[in-house]
């Protein structure tokens, strides 16, 4: 009794060495698949707790597949027994593992308090379902695996859905498509009928004849404000041109006025460009008078 109680109490000492380092963390539990594709399975080979595993898997969920990887569970070899086969299981493409075994007495389990088994596990890639010994023993392993069950049975039930309640949320699922597709195709239909009573659907020339009505009456307008316009512009070219006309040197002659400039035909407007002897040309509305100039003379004021 006494050794058995010193072994206790450096179980204890190791359990709190690791939970200090965080490897029991909550924060590092992982969420086990929903729907595995593959489950492996470290337990003893020929015992009833991986016929049982083994057994309600393919039961509730058939389209897994399922490695088993077997290994001793209990005595001096187990551990190193045990890392051996989790190392084969990571050369597997793996969803879910499962370590687990029947019931046995405390001592049987000390396998799964060894440290270095507990730090390999942890490093894990993949979630880690317990399923060691009974539901008031607690292994090492229990405390770093993602999820811990009781038994083989808890453990295959948590690994995968069960079959029938896929089915029965495929039938629901399957009644909400058809009722949604059933309503879809009533809107539809009445969709259709609206549709169908327009003027279009009954008549459709009378969509076409009033477009061509309509185009009629556009090119009716079209052509009215297009001579309009004309008529407008027409107006106002002829305003321009009796103002420039009014304006035009050319306005001027022909009210008796007469333009005088030199030989280089610059205008002149007053006797100071003009010399005597010079040769001027004077433009009238009919003609030019080529001249000289005899003499100038001052317009005095007043």
């Amino acid at each position: 009794m006494f050794g058995q109680g010193a072994i206790l109490v450096e179980l204890e000492k190791l359990k709190q060495k690791l939970k200090a380092e965080g490897l029991f963390d909550e924060s590092r539990k992982r969420p086990i698949p929903s729907f595995p594709k593959a489950i492996g399975i470290i337990s003893a080979s020929g015992s009833a707790a991986i016929e049982d595993m083994i057994k309600n898997i393919q039961r509730r969920y058939p389209v897994t597949q399922i490695y088993f990887f077997p290994s001793l569970v209990q005595g001096s070899a187990a551990p190193k027994d045990l890392l051996r086969a989790f190392n084969l299981s990571k050369t597997y493409d793996l969803t879910t593992l499962i370590i687990g075994r029947g019931g046995g007495a405390s001592e049987d389990l000390n396998a799964f308090n060894d440290e270095t088994l507990v730090r390999v596990l942890a490093t894990s890639q993949v979630p880690i379902i317990s399923a060691i010994g009974h539901e008031i023993d607690f292994t090492l392993v229990d405390y770093i695996a993602d999820r811990r069950v009781s038994t083989p049975t808890g453990a295959a039930e948590l690994a995968t859905p069960d079959k029938r309640e896929i089915y029965e949320n495929l039938n629901e699922s399957l009644e909400r498509m058809s009722l949604a597709l059933q309503n879809k195709v009533h809107v539809l239909k009445e969709r259709l009928s609206l549709l169908s009573k327009r003027s279009f659907f009954v008549d459709p020339k009378s969509i076409y004849e009033n477009k061509s009505r309509d185009v009629k009456e556009y090119r009716v307008r079209l052509a009215n404000a297009m001579q309009n316009s004309y008529l407008i512009a027409n107006r106002d070219v002829k305003a321009y041109r009796q103002r420039l006309e009014a304006l035009s040197p050319f306005g001027v002659l022909k009210r008796g006025y007469s333009i005088m400039s030199d030989q280089e035909g610059r205008i002149i407007d007053s006797i100071n460009k003009v010399e005597a002897g010079q040769n001027v040309t004077t433009t009238l509305k009919d003609g030019i008078i080529k001249s000289q100039v005899k003499s100038k003379e001052s317009k005095k004021n007043g």
